[in-house]
């Protein structure tokens, strides 16, 4: 199982690490000011990734003037983030600071943390004189007040649990704040159980605690997070705070909702509505295509009781969709204009006329539905392929594109020095596959390593999923850079919804072999095209990613080297997640036995002697219990060349930055000695060539010419190399 699965506690750096870091840097117009380390060489480098200014959480003001949003900077001196609320003027794009966002979020919910850092959305007052957000201290989750004239900031409340919520009340005189269970609480129910022990159910989640990770009456799945007894309902509170007196009491659930409506069964996101009653939504109209992703069509309605209009013109139908809203008698959507990763367009329909307009093209899916309208201002954070995200403002009736606030433009330059090329193959006659290559524009012509980054490659091209794989530092060293984006089958997703979806996929192992197929035809279109060096051929992936990673391992001979985040599919995995239904969930995909020829054809473990490719691993340590170390062992055991860092206090997706710049910089090193025979140390760690020497050594031994166990695909190149 891949994707969110990690459960664990919440460790933030400590507040003193938080302070200095503050104290240390400041913030100006351009981005949030640190001290880097020199640049050796032109182009973008892995400090210039992991100290990127992300911008997120952003909200407009009730006059439409001004945009407030969160920008968060790495540190990976400090381990630690400087988190700023900024404020911008969309009329003239004047940017100044107005208070501090406090720790990074990693939302936890009911003991799981997946790792991603997600900074919930400010509220404005109804009268736009302040704002009120989530911010996370210490551990805690308060919500503060900061006054937009004079930054004037407090903290209004402490519940004891997680905000998981903030709304404006129906009559705009309150705010209604969800919090979570009380921490205090369960750790004392968990304490007072584990006097007797604890019962061994679906709470537990043995890779990541020995213990479980909420208390027995909670109520809750550990895993799916699924209510599963009313008693779930009881660990949440919420409060309505009176924004006047910014006094707050606790009030009944259903007090909390009021006001509420539930969505039609028909209506799909995304969804516009406004104060007129206006509604427009997406409809999926083909009886037989009701799944995942089916093909949808734009739906309005100009008043609560009229007749829906369908939008008959050929923009209004498709898969992939974001970003509905209305502005006059049109509704405004983002269309990607395939289900493989590529342009976006933002169209405009006239509900009244049909008529339907283009007003603007991104190059890659950057325009989420966090845009927001500021008269004719459509205002998001937008990235390119070589470009980070900025905020900008588009001109829905010219099309015009302006910057507002730009704080990573140096690194967009150095950006300039390489060639995006998109490659198509096919991963089946039906299904295609699609990278992005990523070369130095002064190496074109020649024929290149390769090192294949996985499996979504929307936005700037930064480092993978999970953010580990750094594309342009990489491509900067002199090898050919692919994104990789997985390859869907479009009428598995139109037809089928996703419990359907996921066992269609698990079956006969389809999934991983379309995947394998697709990258097989993507390294044959670039060694047809002249591109890259077929026997210096690198695999990479988080997730996902290290499933298809650890797949390809015993499926892909022409594999040279290979990095995972994690380790994926080992027979362990059966015992382990009790949580989410044990060995019974592994049972719907024929998985339940561990020792059953369908887990012999997916796992490195029963597969080691078909394995010639080095192997690291940087895995967390939530993680390493179980697939990782498993799958450590077995190739170590079996002679294989296999080198794995364990981070602490890390989660699926590694968050802190000075993990996420040491591991740039291991990945480049391990590339660099096994697809291009340098040593570049940008780990600083010489020790770790006289390690690898020692793998190279033996992987000569085992499968160079007269090895003992010679490859069919013919010695490595790093043999022939050694022998000269």
């Amino acid at each position: 199982m891949h994707g969110s699965r990690r459960i664990a506690e919440t460790r933030l750096h400590t507040a003193a690490a938080v302070r200095g870091a503050i104290v240390a840097l400041t913030l100006f117009v351009g981005g949030l000011s640190l001290p880097l380390r020199a640049q050796t060489a032109p182009g973008v480098t892995a400090e210039d990734l992991a100290t990127l200014t992300d911008l997120e959480a952003m909200s407009i003001s009730p006059d439409g003037r001004l945009a407030a949003f969160v920008a968060r900077r790495g540190d990976p001196s400090a381990n630690s983030y400087v988190q700023r609320w900024m404020l911008v003027s969309i009329a003239t794009g004047e940017v100044r600071e107005l208070a501090d966002a406090g720790d990074p979020i990693l939302p936890n919910l009911y003991g799981y943390i997946n790792g991603h850092i997600v900074h919930p959305k400010p509220l404005w007052s109804p009268d736009g004189a302040a704002l009120f957000y989530r911010k996370d201290h210490n551990g805690r989750s308060e919500l503060w007040r900061t006054s937009i004239a004079d930054r004037a900031t407090q903290q209004v409340a402490d519940f004891n649990g997680e905000i998981q919520r903030i709304e404006v009340s129906t009559d705009g005189a309150s705010l209604v704040v969800n919090v979570g269970p009380d921490p205090e609480r369960a750790q004392a129910e968990l304490q007072r159980e584990g006097l007797s022990g604890f019962l061994f159910d679906e709470r537990f989640s043995l890779p990541i605690s020995t213990r479980p990770v909420v208390p027995r009456d909670f109520g809750v799945d550990a895993r799916t997070m699924a209510r599963k007894s009313s008693t779930h309902d009881a660990q949440e509170r919420n409060f309505s705070v009176d924004l006047r007196t910014l006094r707050y009491q606790e009030i009944p659930a259903e007090q909390a909702s009021a006001g509420s409506t539930p969505t039609p069964a028909n209506e799909r996101e995304p969804r516009a509505t406004d104060d007129k009653g206006r509604r427009a939504w997406f409809e999926a109209r083909n009886p037989a295509m009701q799944g995942t992703y089916p093909p949808v069509t734009l739906v309005a309605a100009l008043t609560p009781s009229s007749k829906p209009v369908v939008c008959g013109a050929p923009e209004c139908t498709g898969v992939r969709f974001s970003t509905a809203l209305w502005r006059k008698d049109e509704v405004l959507f983002v269309r990607s204009e395939s289900i493989l990763p590529g342009p976006q367009t933002l169209y405009a329909w006239n509900v009244r006329s049909g008529a339907v307009r283009r007003i603007f093209v991104a190059e890659t899916r950057s325009l989420v539905p966090d845009c927001a309208l500021s008269g004719r201002d459509l205002v998001c954070f937008h990235e390119e392929l070589r470009k980070p995200t900025r905020l900008v403002a588009i001109d829905v009736e010219r099309g015009t594109l302006r910057t507002l606030y730009d704080p990573n433009e140096s690194v967009a330059r150095r950006a300039g020095g390489y060639t995006v090329t998109q490659i198509d193959a096919l991963a089946s006659p039906s299904v295609t596959i699609r990278g992005f290559l990523v070369r130095r524009d002064d190496l074109a012509g020649q024929r290149l390593p390769l090192a294949m980054v996985t499996y979504r490659c929307s936005g700037f091209l930064r480092g993978g999923v999970g953010d580990e794989y750094p594309i342009l530092p990489l491509a900067g060293q002199g090898v050919a850079v692919l994104c990789v984006d997985a390859p869907m089958d479009g009428n598995l997703l139109a037809t089928l919804v996703p419990g359907e979806l996921n066992s269609a996929l698990r079956k006969n192992d389809s999934e991983k072999r379309l995947v394998q197929a697709g990258l097989d035809a993507l390294v044959r279109k670039l060694l047809e095209r002249g591109d890259i060096d077929g026997r210096r051929v690198a695999l990479t992936g988080l997730s996902f990613g290290a499933e298809t990673t650890n797949y390809a391992l015993f499926n892909m001979p022409a594999l040279t080297v290979a990095i995972a985040s994690s380790a994926a599919m080992v027979p362990s995995d059966v015992f382990m997640t009790q949580a989410g239904g044990g060995w019974r969930a592994w049972e719907k995909w024929g998985l339940g036995d561990p020792y059953s020829e369908r887990w012999r054809s997916l796992s490195v473990v029963y597969n080691t002697d078909r394995i010639t490719a080095p192997l690291l691993l940087n895995v967390a340590d939530h993680e390493v219990i179980g697939g990782s170390a498993e799958t450590f062992s077995a190739l170590d055991r079996a002679g294989r060349s296999v080198e794995m860092y364990v981070h602490p206090d890390e989660y699926h997706i590694k968050w802190q930055p000075a993990h996420r710049l040491a591991i740039y910089h291991r990945n480049i090193d391990w590339l660099n000695f096994w697809l291009r025979g340098v040593e570049s140390n940008l780990s600083g760690d010489a020790a770790q060539y006289e390690r690898w020497r020692t793998m190279r050594g033996n992987q000569c031994r085992l499968f160079g010419e007269g090895g003992a166990q010679p490859s069919a695909n013919g010695s490595p190149w790093y043999c022939e190399s050694a022998q000269r």
